[in-house]
This record gives structure tokens, C-alpha cells and sequence, in this order.
């Protein structure tokens, strides 16, 4: 492919020269050439240097003593709105768990902001969700134990499963930190007093969708939820737990990288950066498939398997709950 423009800018790989046709090509120098041991490329349809700091313009002159412009990167946040955010910790690799319903969401909150101008962000806790949702505003994060501080970053929690919730823990936890949630029509809600001052509901086949929507955006809230009082605290054990010590085998490989990554100039977690070809650094058993079989978004292998070693690595975290400490055995107890 050959791309025709008035001027071009390149920056760090600049493979793409030779199918430029264009009379005006800007070299961007942006990075710290001497700590991650790349020599700046150069060429000579390059018309002119830009450094992004006068900190990299130094580091460009050591190279090669010629003098270049410093223009730093433009910022605007002029009329910027901030998105609603949306967010959900659930099961999403489990279908009764309504992935599909949020799909249908999602797709509607993009016609809508595209429509309106609009902005949004769709957080999801969860495993690889059933159903693919392919939206420049759905984030999939790993699950975690808690999630409390950003679910006070949401405008809306949101859980859209089938009819098989009993409690409803996270709308719970939602409603206590002031947070409306967006549901389907769950036969608990009433029990748990969950109702339309605070929620927003989906029907099942999600029909009233873009209503529900308008009132995302347009709706104001104020409420303040108690949830059903429990009584876990006359049930659970009184008195400290412990967690023992355990020890666990984490499988590591050392792996040789090739020249893909340093010639296209594609970052790798393990190092943070380019590998250099020839570089041998250690990567875990789940990355082997991307990094050396080539199952990535590339479709090329970034490395060779060179060895294998196990290393054992100790669990430091031990969980603390307050409470009274166990009383001591004395002496004539014990005998």
C-alpha cells in the first residue's frame, strides 16, 4: 500500500518510509535512546527533526551532532465531558449471567453517544466473557477480590442476569455507596428494597433498552439505601483466624527473542519495552502460546524456548481478621 500526503510524521520505526509519497517527512523523537539501547533511525528523505523535550533533543544530538526543533506534544481538554460510567464484577463466561443483554446495552450506548455526542465507559470484572462484544468503550479487567475503589469511580452499577439471583450482593453493595444500578426485573428486588428511586430496569429481551438509556444520561439521583439487616453475626465464629504459609511452583521459561519485536518496535511486558534480538528473559507458561507460538494480534512469534526451570516462590500475604484472640490453655488445663 502507498500512502500520498502533504506531510507525514514518524516516530521510532519508521519502515513505513518507503511507501510515503510525500515531499515533507517530520522524524519525532520522543524517546530516551540511550536507556533503551536503540539508535534513532535516520534517512535521508527525513526534512527535519522535532524533539518532544529538550531532554530528547540532547539525547538525538549525541548521536548524531544535528541540531533539531523542540515542540511538546499537544494536550486539549477543552470541552471535554466526562463519560458516565458503567460498571459490572460478574460471572460473564457463565450464559445465565445475561452477557448477552449486555451486549445488546453496549451496542445501543454506541449508537446513542455517536448520535448525541455523547461519551461513556463500560467496566467489566470478569473472566472472557461468553458472548464477544466488540465497542471502543467496553473494557474487560481480570477479576479480583475487591473492586470498592472503582465502584466509587461509576455513575451506574449494572447486573443484567437471568432470574436466579437470591441476594444480589453487588447491586447491594452499590445501592450502600449510593451508586444506581441498572437490572433486569429480579424477583428479589422488592424483598431487598431496591426500588425505582434507585434503579433503572432492563426488560428481559431487553425492548426498552433505549429508554433505558435516555434516563442514564438524563436522570438525577438521590437516595439513600439500607439493605435488610443480617445476622452473620450471631452465625460465624467468634475469635482470630489465621491463614497458614503455603508455598507454590510458579513454571518459568527462558526464551530468546527474535528481531520482530526491536524491528517493529513492539513493547513486551516481561521487559517493558523493545527485546533486542538475541535478548534471553524469562516469561511465565501462559505466555509461551503468544510470545512463541505467534497467538497474538500480530500472528508472528516474538521468541524460541531455550530452557526451563521451576522456581518456587513463597505466598508473603497472610489474611488478618480482627477479633478476640483464642484464649490461652494454662498449665492445669492442659494436663
Amino acid at each position: 500500500m502507498k500512502i500520498e500526503c502533504e506531510k507525514a510524521f514518524l516516530n521510532f520505526n519508521i519502515n513505513i518510509i518507503d511507501d510515503l509519497i510525500c515531499d515533507d517527512i517530520t522524524f519525532v523523537s520522543h524517546a530516551n535512546f540511550e536507556v533503551i539501547g536503540y539508535k534513532p533511525p535516520t534517512h535521508p528523505r527525513i526534512k527535519r527533526v522535532v524533539a518532544v523535550s529538550n531532554f530528547t533533543a540532547d539525547i538525538y544530538k549525541r548521536f548524531y551532532d544535528t541540531p533539531c526543533q523542540v515542540s511538546y506534544n499537544p494536550i486539549t481538554m477543552e470541552n471535554y465531558e466526562k463519560p458516565i460510567i458503567l460498571m459490572s464484577a460478574f460471572r460473564a463466561n457463565d450464559p445465565v449471567k445475561g452477557m448477552g443483554r449486555v451486549k445488546t446495552l453496549i451496542q445501543h450506548l454506541d449508537t446513542y453517544c455517536e448520535k448525541n455526542n455523547r461519551r461513556y465507559l463500560f467496566i467489566l470484572f470478569s473472566l472472557k466473557p461468553v458472548v464477544d462484544v466488540e465497542s471502543p468503550n467496553f473494557i474487560v479487567l481480570p477479576p479480583r477480590m475487591d473492586v470498592r475503589a472503582y465502584m466509587k469511580l461509576a455513575d451506574y452499577g449494572v447486573t443484567l442476569s437471568n432470574d436466579m439471583e437470591t441476594y444480589c450482593y453487588t447491586n447491594v453493595e452499590f445501592l450502600m455507596q449510593g451508586i444506581p444500578i441498572i437490572t433486569t426485573p429480579l424477583s428479589v428486588a422488592e424483598e431487598l428494597k431496591m426500588g425505582s428511586t434507585m434503579r433503572l430496569i432492563c426488560e428481559w429481551d431487553m425492548s426498552n433498552v433505549d429508554e433505558v438509556i435516555e434516563e442514564i444520561f438524563n436522570r438525577k439521583w438521590n437516595f439513600n439505601y439500607k439493605p435488610p439487616k443480617d445476622r452473620w453475626d450471631e452465625i460465624l465464629a467468634k475469635g482470630k483466624t489465621t491463614y497458614k504459609k503455603e508455598k507454590y511452583k510458579m513454571k518459568l521459561f527462558q526464551i530468546k527473542a527474535n528481531e520482530v519485536s526491536f524491528e517493529r518496535g513492539i513493547h513486551l511486558s516481561e521487559l517493558g519495552r523493545p527485546a533486542n534480538p538475541g535478548e534471553i528473559f524469562e516469561t511465565t507458561e501462559d505466555r509461551i502460546d503468544n510470545l512463541v507460538n505467534g497467538n497474538n494480534k500480530y500472528g508472528v512469534p516474538f521468541a524460541e524456548i531455550i530452557g526451563e526451570e521451576v522456581t518456587e516462590k513463597e505466598v508473603k500475604e497472610v489474611v488478618k481478621e480482627e477479633g478476640k484472640e483464642p484464649k490461652k490453655r494454662g498449665r492445669k488445663a492442659k494436663k
